[in-house]
């Protein structure tokens, strides 16, 4: 029986994810990334603009800045400013702020510009913004589902920026609307060395639990990733832990038969 909820548990946690991306609206790009120009000719300019927002399309965006009203977004409230930042392209970021569009601009899912630029992990464009106070003081700004630009980067494996973002000031540990920290998101896809550097910062919650009583350890354990889970235990992750389903860490390894888990944890 003990299996059975472990691996509710796990496709809980899967699910838990899936919806977080949904609800985020943060990749807010298509599978096209190219423009017909014979096929958008004829369609309406501001349709146009926004598809481009869509595409994160900097062609389209540069074609068009000079006769648009840059202050339409998409549907989702992604403004062409987003795109940009996220595409790392400065000299056009620097000319939307220049026609009216503001670095405190936020998408209807909560979305910052930092938000956008961390999520195309480009490094140069987060430092550049993060010298503009608009962007200091939405430094821990949480998209609708409660993700930061940390758990952006953190959930992404972009180590530099999870690294910028702290150095900063940014909050390394803020949970989301689930519950889970930037630390739990980064062990869920075997971000390692986002892993390595969110421990060596001072007082890191490793028995923080997410709304199913989950730790960081359970989390490591379910994903059989076993760098994430000795990485906690040297960092004093508590073993008697129960999550919502009454199992520790340890009663999972055991229940999915992973023994090297069971070995390390009954060591310790």
């Amino acid at each position: 029986m003990k299996f059975i909820r472990a691996n509710m548990n796990f496709v809980v946690l899967a699910l838990t994810w899936s919806v977080t991306l949904v609800a985020a609206e943060l990749p807010g790009h298509s599978e096209s990334n190219g423009t017909d120009a014979s096929m958008t000719a004829a369609i309406d300019p501001a349709v146009q603009w926004k598809r481009a927002i869509d595409r994160d399309d900097a062609e389209v965006l540069w074609e068009m800045l000079s006769d648009i009203d840059v202050a339409i977004t998409n549907d989702k409230g992604k403004s062409a400013l987003m795109a940009a930042v996220k595409l790392g392209d400065k000299k056009l970021v620097d000319e939307l702020i220049l026609k009216g569009l503001s670095l405190s601009d936020r998408s209807l899912t909560g979305g910052t510009v930092l938000m956008y630029a961390t999520l195309g992990n480009q490094h140069s464009m987060i430092h550049y913004l993060l010298q503009d106070n608009a962007t200091k003081n939405k430094l821990d700004a949480q998209s609708t589902n409660g993700w930061t630009a940390v758990m952006i980067a953190a959930a992404k494996g972009f180590d530099r920026a999870v690294q910028t973002l702290t150095e900063h000031g940014a909050d390394a540990w803020r949970a989301d609307a689930y519950r889970w920290s930037p630390l739990m998101r980064a062990i869920d896809n075997r971000h390692s060395r986002v892993v390595r550097y969110l421990l060596t910062l001072p007082d890191a919650p490793v028995n923080f639990q997410n709304e199913n009583g989950s730790t960081a350890l359970h989390i490591a354990v379910l994903r059989k990733d076993l760098e994430s889970t000795q990485l906690l235990v040297a960092y004093n992750a508590r073993l008697d832990v129960k999550d919502d389903n009454g199992m520790t860490a340890a009663d999972i390894a055991l229940e999915n038969g992973l023994n090297d888990f069971l070995l390390l944890l009954k060591a310790n």
